[in-house]
């Protein structure tokens, strides 16, 4: 199961009617259905980081089948939804309600520097679900372009896909980055990773590659790997 931040795709089905009169049917898809969260409505984004996606077993010829879900019903105020330019058939300053299961995510990587976007916000993984964490807050090097968007984060001339780069003996199969290992350290270690983005070798030369509040390679610009 996984939890989405606000710069994620969720694949949800969904059902919005208006708070005062649930008869009124706006929108739906009982079908899932992939969104980014960045492109939606701001409830949306503040709402979908406390929901979990579910798990999913093949079921042919009808597709898969998801179980465990993240489910619920939430209502948002018009500041949150569409305001005082409404939308089709939704009055301005108008409340709003949602039906809503999250079967899916899919964290993304915009710049696809090996580095996903969750963690490329302020204090990486520490406020990864906080919708109050703008993602466009966050540029390392000061050059006015977001870590999220910029494929040199520290500004050192080294690509952030680069420095964060496996050595031969650290590609493994036990994660998948579609149809093949992953090339990359993960921003943190995980379960099937035992080690994330190293800070740089100190006294005894071996990198640190799990210190919570290490300065990751990739955001050291006085450091640029050998």
């Amino acid at each position: 199961q996984k939890r989405p931040t606000q710069v994620d795709s969720v694949y949800v089905d969904y059902r919005g009617t208006l708070l005062d009169d649930a008869s009124t049917e706006f929108e739906k898809s009982y079908v899932p259905v992939w969104f980014r969260l960045q492109e939606l409505i701001t409830g949306w984004q503040h709402i979908f980081p406390t929901f979990k996606s579910g798990t999913y077993a093949s079921s042919p010829p009808n597709g898969p089948t998801f179980s465990n879900f993240g489910a619920g019903v939430f209502f948002l105020p018009s500041g949150l939804a569409y305001y005082e330019q409404g939308q089709n058939t939704i009055p301005a300053y108008t409340p709003i309600a949602f039906a809503i299961k999250m079967c899916e995510v899919r964290f993304r990587d915009h710049d696809r520097d090996g580095v996903l976007s969750k963690d490329e916000r302020p204090y990486g993984s520490v406020t990864a679900t906080r919708w109050k964490a703008n993602p466009l807050d966050t540029d390392t090097d000061g050059d006015g372009v977001p870590d999220l968007y910029d494929v040199d984060d520290d500004g050192d001339d080294i690509l952030t896909k680069v420095e964060i780069k496996k050595p031969a003996s650290d590609v493994t199969t036990a994660t998948n980055v579609g149809s093949g290992p992953s090339l990359y350290y993960p921003f943190n270690p995980t379960a099937t990773e035992t080690k994330g983005i190293p800070g740089k070798p100190v006294n005894n030369g071996i990198p640190d590659y799990s210190t919570p509040d290490r300065t990751r390679i990739h955001l050291d610009k006085s450091y640029k790997p050998q």
